[in-house]
């Protein structure tokens, strides 16, 4: 019965330990930010683990003849530290959004490509879409109509480029295109990787702790119960490690998002609005341009047509000329019999009346 009332106590101290314990961590977890205001860098991390629940930690018996309230004590002594840290030491995510057009897509593609890698950087992702700028079987189906002579290519990158180099990296792809967007956002995480770092402290003070009462064990089901308390702990301690790294990832390196289309010819960039003179000067251009696309259309339609006409007339020529031959020589083969008027017998032609002979004058001529 001592025995029993021994060990129902040191289970008493352990389950009074684990909750000193959770509620250490969890308090070392209230000056995070809340869910419904995580920047979208921290919502694409890996999610924190939760703090460890000492009624799912596992329970058992523990040996009696240790102090729990030392382990507590030692947990609590890591305190919680003040979250403001100097600018020049904050954790600061950047995100650069470009949106660029290019004349030479394949000499662009490659150079974004060297680009990232001459910055000491990498490309994330990246993908290329649609068929050669000049291309006979393409199709624009947005605009509803076949065209054979314009569909442009698009691209997007992904590129990891050190924080400290992003400036630079900006400036050389405004060399390899015409940026038509830009836009640059910071996200600040440090108050979420403080945090996560006085939870690793606190778990890593926890299981130097633990593996001191599992030396000194003797108990077969105290070992259990501690080693399954370290199992726990050193689990924690593995996914706070790695969503710490995954910080340390993010803040090293900023993050550059490249969408790049193909174009004919760059996009003009006025810094005033059009006057009323340049209005008159664009549209009467503009009806230039019409002018001699429409005639441009007219003549590749006449080239289009030649060889049509060219082959058809050959072929119905060369028809008319089998057909009148073939008639020529039936008619040589069989001419025409000579026609025979035929006429009944006793039948004749009516005789004509007789002419009047014309009157004598009574005045002949002398």
């Amino acid at each position: 019965m001592m025995r029993q009332h021994k060990r129902w106590q040191s289970i008493a101290a352990i389950l009074l330990a684990c909750i000193v314990t959770a509620m250490m961590t969890a308090a070392c977890g209230a000056g995070a930010p809340s869910a419904s205001y995580a920047t979208e860098a921290q919502r694409d991390m890996a999610p924190a683990p939760a703090a460890m629940n000492p009624n799912t930690a596992g329970g058992g018996e523990m040996y009696d003849g240790y102090a729990t309230d030392e382990m507590a004590q030692a947990e609590s002594g890591t305190g919680l530290k003040s979250t403001a840290a100097p600018l020049d030491s904050r954790k600061l995510v950047k995100t650069l959004n470009l949106d660029m057009q290019t004349i030479e897509f394949d000499k662009a593609v490659a150079a974004i490509a060297a680009l990232a890698t001459e910055m000491g950087g990498y490309v994330e992702q990246s993908s290329v879409s649609g068929n050669n700028l000049y291309n006979d079987y393409a199709s624009s189906y947005d605009s509803g109509y076949e065209s054979a002579y314009y569909n442009p290519r698009y691209a997007s990158f992904t590129l990891r480029i050190p924080a400290d180099k992003l400036t630079p990296a900006a400036d050389r792809l405004a060399e390899i295109g015409n940026i038509t967007n830009r836009s640059e956002s910071i996200s600040d995480i440090t108050d979420n990787y403080m945090d996560t770092e006085r939870r690793l402290e606190t778990l890593q003070v926890q299981e130097e702790r633990l593996l001191e009462l599992l030396k000194g064990a003797t108990d077969l089901e105290a070992m259990i119960t501690i080693e399954k308390e370290l199992s726990n702990v050193r689990y924690e301690i593995e996914s706070y490690t790695s969503y710490k790294m995954q910080m340390d990832k993010q803040v090293t390196y900023s993050t550059v998002n490249i969408y790049m289309n193909e174009v004919i010819k760059y996009d003009d960039v006025r810094i005033a609005p059009p006057t009323f003179g340049e209005r008159i000067g664009d549209a009467f251009q503009s009806s230039i341009e019409a002018i001699g696309d429409v005639a441009q259309w007219l003549v590749i339609a006449l080239v289009a047509v030649i060889p049509f006409l060219l082959v058809w007339g050959s072929v119905i020529a060369l028809i008319v000329f089998i057909i009148v031959r073939i008639v020529r020589a039936y008619r040589k083969k069989h001419p025409k019999a000579p026609r025979v008027v035929y006429q009944p017998q006793g039948v004749y032609p009516p005789v004509p009346p007789p002419v009047p002979e014309a009157p004598k004058s009574d005045h002949p001529e002398k």
